[in-house]
């Protein structure tokens, strides 16, 4: 490869430094610098005899690397080339640079063959999409953080939520919800999940317009429902507009209230994606194209059983559920977001009970979004199964969460005409769930 794409000078710098001053240098130079980031072989060579002799607890000098097969004389090249001890930092950082670029040439060959090779472009691009994102995240990995910068990060923190109010998070606009989840953490994900027909969808678009109504950005895949269907809850839920009229079209008198709608919606910096069957490397994909064009504060998967598995050869669907809730979670921390997913919970385990309350375990196909959630929500409405009774009430349950209470829940009014979710007052909560 051209050598236009290195800096030998700095490769020497920095390993000379280590050569001479084996009791400082190597610690320091192992823990930001891979081998892999040299672009000469013998460098390579020398890098992997310092790391060796250090990782051994020894003396990682000049006479020292010469004994394990390293050319002595270019040892003393290098040693001759030596940075002084403030400037390794900066040497590193070029080298890395160097070595970042000679990757993208290797990622061009390779993506010039498979533009040869795969018949599906869209696949291709998103293949290349993620591997250039892949590089660009390449983070250093440090293998201790001292306590006093953890401390330090703690105070910061708690000064923040001081300041919140004791939010932690991003507010879901239900302060019920908010008291006990803490707002929406960067880097959770989230299951909301129900049985069909209790307003899992609805709940979501509260979620989103909530966020949005914050200044923040939102990009929901509406995997399940078209976004011109969410489009129209949209009005309903927040101009009240039954939903009846805004499916035949005769508004009458809620016309200009219709207007006004449009003229606050659309400045609302919520994206849509409607394509099923979409991978988690697609949407990971999507995702990174609109925090960089948008910024980005909340993802919302609407519903985990509309993503393409991709079913891998002697797998299973629940080892794929697996695989792709993980997929899930990596990229909320990856990409420092709460992402919420949607998932169907099973009608014949839940409606068979006394009290059909959504519980642990009722998860369909597989107990693995339960398991990967860092909050685990289930929604339903009591009037479902019992009708005339809990009338327009629905009941969030906050079955599991990793930082805070679980098995504990909130009630909402459920206004169906609108097909919105708003906060109940605490003295209207049901005392007790009972048939009769």
């Amino acid at each position: 490869m051209d050598n236009q794409f290195s800096n030998i000078e700095a490769e020497q710098a920095v390993l000379g430094c280590a050569l001479m001053m084996p009791e400082k240098i190597p610690a320091f130079l192992l823990s930001i610098i891979k081998k892999e980031h040299f672009y000469l072989p013998i460098h390579r060579q020398i890098y992997a005899g310092i790391k060796a002799l250090f990782d051994k607890g020894k003396d990682c000098s000049i006479p020292s690397v010469s004994d394990l097969g390293v050319d002595p004389g270019e040892l003393i090249i290098c040693a001759e080339k030596a940075c002084l001890e403030h400037q390794v930092g900066d040497y590193c950082e070029n080298i890395k640079n160097h070595a970042m670029r000679r990757q993208l040439i290797l990622y061009t060959r390779e993506f010039l063959k498979k533009i040869k090779e795969e018949k599906d472009s869209k696949k291709l691009i998103v293949d290349m999409s993620e591997t250039l994102y892949s590089l660009m995240e390449e983070k250093d990995s440090q293998e201790y953080v001292m306590n006093e910068e953890v401390l330090k990060n703690v105070v910061e923190i708690v000064e923040k939520r001081h300041k919140q109010k004791d939010l932690r998070g991003m507010p879901s606009g239900f302060p019920d919800l908010d008291n006990i989840v803490g707002g929406w953490q960067p880097g959770h994900l989230i299951f909301l999940m129900a049985v069909p027909k209790m307003g899992k969808s609805s709940m979501a678009l509260e979620f989103a317009l909530n966020t949005t109504e914050q200044g923040k950005s939102v990009l929901y895949f509406s995997l399940e429902m078209s976004k011109e269907e969410m489009g129209e809850r949209q009005f309903a839920n927040r101009q009240k507009i039954e939903t009846n009229k805004l499916l035949t079209g005769d508004l009458g008198d809620d016309w200009c209230s219709f207007v006004q709608g449009y003229d606050k919606l659309h400045r609302l910096k919520i994206g849509w994606v409607e394509k099923p069957r979409m991978t988690t490397t697609e949407i990971k994909a999507v995702c990174r194209r609109f925090e960089r064009e948008q910024g980005l504060d909340l993802v919302i998967i609407d519903q985990l059983n509309k993503i393409d598995l991709q079913m891998k050869s002697k797998e299973n669907k629940t080892d794929a559920i697996e695989r792709v809730s993980n997929d899930l979670k990596v990229m909320a921390r990856n990409m420092s977001v709460p992402v919420i997913c949607l998932h169907q919970l099973l009608d014949k385990a839940v409606s068979i009970r006394h009290i059909p309350r959504p519980q642990l375990g009722d998860e369909r196909d597989s107990s693995a979004p339960a398991q990967e959630a860092d909050v685990l929500m289930y929604l339903w409405r009591p009037e479902f199964y019992w009708r005339g009774k809990y009338k327009n009430q629905a009941e969030l349950i906050i079955a599991r969460q990793r930082s805070g209470a679980s098995n504990t829940s909130i009630w909402l009014t459920w206004i169906p005409k609108h097909v919105a979710f708003r906060s109940m007052p605490k003295n209207e909560w049901p005392e007790e769930i009972k048939p009769n």
